[in-house]
């Protein structure tokens, strides 16, 4: 091959090397944008778990029950201890 044809050639490598470099890039960059995402997608339903226990745990679970949620639960007492609990600490 002579010195003409061997630079064309690699000239003809270079646009595609360049492309491989940036597809790559961008990948790279797509799949850490995701995994930082997803992490902070865990860390706040964590945190919202976290708050929901917390919440929970004052709530007498058989008051709860005994509610039917029809519009009559709202004269019952179970229920105003438990808007009480929550709306007027």
């Amino acid at each position: 091959m002579s010195d003409q044809q061997t630079n064309r050639f690699h000239g003809m490598k270079t646009p595609h090397l360049k492309a491989v470099l940036l597809l790559t890039i961008f990948a790279t960059g797509v799949l850490f944008i995701w995994w930082i995402a997803a992490q902070a997608d865990r860390e706040m339903r964590s945190e919202l778990l976290r708050q929901t226990r917390l919440v929970a745990q004052p709530v007498n679970v058989q008051r709860v029950m005994s509610l039917l949620g029809t519009e009559a639960d709202m004269d019952s007492p179970g229920y105003r201890r438990i808007i009480r609990f929550f709306w007027y600490p």
